[in-house]
């Protein structure tokens, strides 16, 4: 897939308990991602900036998608 560097995970030790947590969760992010608070208008484009690689299958009826870690390296796959 390519990928030379390592995902770095802005919210590592942060413990999600209440839909606060998810807020506060979310503004973290989106501040180490430097999103502003805007709509975010390309996920998937944020995502592999993020050194979290997105991959399309097609023709599996029975597949929504996962994702995976393998070692340092994320991969989200999608239909």
């Amino acid at each position: 897939m390519g990928v030379q560097e390592k995902f770095s995970n802005p919210l590592r030790d942060f413990t999600i308990n209440t839909l606060k947590d998810v807020e506060e969760a979310a503004l973290k992010l989106r501040d180490a991602w430097e999103l502003g608070l805007a709509p975010i208008s390309n996920l998937l484009e944020i995502l592999e900036e993020n050194v979290i690689r997105v991959h399309e299958v097609q023709n599996i009826d029975d597949f929504d998608g996962l994702s995976a870690r393998v070692g340092d390296f994320h991969v989200i796959v999608i239909k």
